[in-house]
């Protein structure tokens, strides 16, 4: 898009957006994790469109529904004790990675500081929540920081003197609840950290880049970063199992076709190596498998010391936890402590016999030897990967 086109959208969109607003406004473009914040705090209560006022919606299937295709979206949020009216564009026609407006947001005059400094609390709360280091062995989260952040800092220039190229691929590997997603927050922390890009693309952005034609983005940063690619298991699976689609087409082509510059796909999956496509594990796409397994009794003793409250700990016999929760994930735990808080809410004690045996009682599904809804043929066919591959 030339700069006068940008320039002459943004007067529309401003002028039409007034009167929604009810008085002058300015324009800011936010990112994914402002407009995360944003849409926490509001709730939508207008659709309206740009030129007419009937907006273009589309109707999806799956989870993403009903959208705006073209449009104002306008939303309420409470922000500081003030009700504060927001207008979100919707602009479908132009792909977003092309689009300097595609994220832009239109807030009246008087609100627009009151705005600023509310995203600038919450996006550095949230920096701090999730900055902590994840409970895993320390020469994993060694690895994984090396094989992410560390090689997005190493001298680009040499990098590029031998033609190696800023980009790499890392899958995140394990059975549900045993760290994968901590792991992820804490690399969104040290992006946020390091001043690099972080973009998590899940199923309903998927869908909604490949509707709109612009799969291209699903892959690109406008600066160095990592894109996170979380439970994408339908480009991943054996096209052997399940035959060849549109999404294997799209996941293999986007990490292979071009080269991309400053980027470290990170994808996180629940399967088995021996479920997914070999094309998606070559080297150059995959260059670093990373395996969570259930933690051990130092790693469950790490997430109780460090992650319990100190009123539980004390009460507790944490030796006696750690032994008696042997083959438990971490999800799992977290189930633990819930039923011991309640347990405290009912009883006024913290009463680990009781909460344990109301676990064991409880009607938990036994995790299978393979990824839930992957057909079995993966395991009779015999994959020459399997879950010893390692960089």
């Amino acid at each position: 898009m030339s700069y006068k086109r940008c320039q002459s959208e943004l007067e529309l969109f401003l002028e039409q957006a007034a009167p929604l607003l009810e008085g002058p406004v300015r324009p800011v473009v936010l990112d994914r994790r402002s407009e995360a914040a944003i849409e926490q705090a509001a709730v939508l209560d207008l659709r309206h469109g740009i030129g007419t006022e009937l907006p273009l919606e589309a109707f999806r299937a799956g989870s993403f529904g009903r959208c705006t295709v073209a449009g104002f979206e306008r939303y309420r949020a409470v922000i500081d004790g003030t009700t504060m009216p927001l207008v979100k564009v919707a602009n479908g026609f132009t792909p977003q990675h092309k689009d300097p407006l595609h994220c832009l947001w239109i807030v009246p005059r008087q609100h627009y500081v009151r705005l600023y400094r509310f995203l600038r609390r919450k996006l550095r709360k949230e920096a701090v929540e999730n900055h902590a280091a994840p409970i895993m062995p320390e020469h994993d989260r060694h690895r994984l920081f090396d094989n992410t952040i560390g090689f997005l800092r190493r001298e680009e220039e040499l990098l590029a003197r031998y033609g190696v190229p800023l980009k790499r691929g890392v899958l995140l590997i394990g059975e549900p609840g045993n760290g994968k997603t901590m792991a992820c927050r804490w690399l969104m922390a040290e992006c946020q950290r390091e001043g690099l890009s972080w973009k998590p693309i899940d199923i309903d952005g998927y869908d909604r880049a490949r509707a709109m034609g612009a799969t291209d983005y699903l892959f690109d940063l406008e600066q160095p970063g990592i894109i996170l690619f979380d439970d994408f298991d339908l480009g991943m699976c054996h096209r052997g199992d399940f035959g060849p689609s549109r999404d294997h087409s799209t996941l293999l082509s986007g990490l292979g076709v071009e080269r991309r510059h400053g980027v470290v796909y990170v994808f996180t999956s629940n399967s088995r190596l021996s479920e997914l496509d070999p094309a998606f594990l070559r080297r150059g796409r995959i260059d670093v498998v990373m395996h969570f397994h259930k933690p051990d009794a130092q790693l469950r003793r790490r997430l109780i010391e460090d992650l319990w409250h100190a009123d539980m700990r004390t009460a507790l016999d944490v030796d006696r936890v750690v032994r008696e929760t042997e083959g438990l994930s971490f999800a799992e735990l977290d189930e633990l402590k819930k039923l011991l808080l309640l347990r405290f809410l009912d009883a006024g004690e913290w009463d680990w016999p009781t909460a344990k045996q109301a676990f064991d009682a409880s009607e938990r599904p036994t995790t299978p030897d393979r990824q839930i809804g992957f057909d079995a043929g993966a395991h009779r066919r015999g994959s020459a990967f399997h879950d010893t591959y390692v960089e």
